[in-house]
């Protein structure tokens, strides 16, 4: 938000930032009677975001919290109570793509802001850990049936040798259909892509 000229520099590039006016050419801050209606509005609806976030109305709080965030691009705690409105305060694990890419979103501007707290590290930590935990679970439950196809092939390809060719055939018909409904190839490159 541009307004008036920097009563240090006489530049005419005034940023609203952090609830004072910095000027964008000598990095002088100051404070005038429409900056400190303007804090004072600013921090009542962050406030009032906060006061909905607390008694669990996130759809509210995010609805608030996004608004200013507009406003003031540079301040983290909107993006903080996005975050929290959106993990319903970093107890939901399992997101919609949706929400999962708004909130890697919302992350990346915090990070860029150096602006997240603990809570939100171990957050984000613990659904690290269970997405893994997740896949490697598919991977194995994958395993297991390929290799008891592999084992079937063995002992029906021992017990009538003629008919080895066919087995084999058919071996891989049924690790080539499993393969395409359990999606490995997908969680194959989830697990790549996460240790990476």
């Amino acid at each position: 938000m541009y307004e008036r000229k920097c009563p240090n520099c006489g530049g005419d590039k005034i940023i609203f930032e952090n609830g004072h006016f910095k000027c964008a050419f000598c990095d002088a801050v100051f404070a005038d009677k429409t900056s400190d209606k303007a804090t004072f509005k600013y921090a009542a609806q962050v406030y009032q975001a906060k006061e909905h976030l607390k008694v669990g109305n996130f759809e509210r709080a995010y609805e608030i919290s996004y608004k200013l965030s507009d406003l003031h691009p540079t301040d983290p705690s909107p993006y903080a109570i996005m975050l929290l409105s959106i993990t319903s305060k970093l107890t939901v694990y399992k997101l919609p793509e949706d929400k999962r890419n708004e909130a890697a979103d919302i992350w990346c501007k915090m990070e860029q802001l150096n602006a997240i707290a603990q809570p939100m590290v171990v957050y984000a930590e613990n659904m690290f850990q269970k997405k893994m935990n997740m896949v490697k679970e598919k991977v194995i439950c994958a395993a297991f049936f390929i290799a008891l196809g592999v084992i079937m092939l063995i002992s029906a390809s021992c017990k009538y040798p003629a008919w080895s060719q066919l087995f084999v055939v058919l071996d891989l018909l049924y690790t080539c259909y499993y393969c395409w409904i359990s999606q490995l190839s997908n969680i194959i490159s989830i697990y790549q892509m996460e240790n990476n």
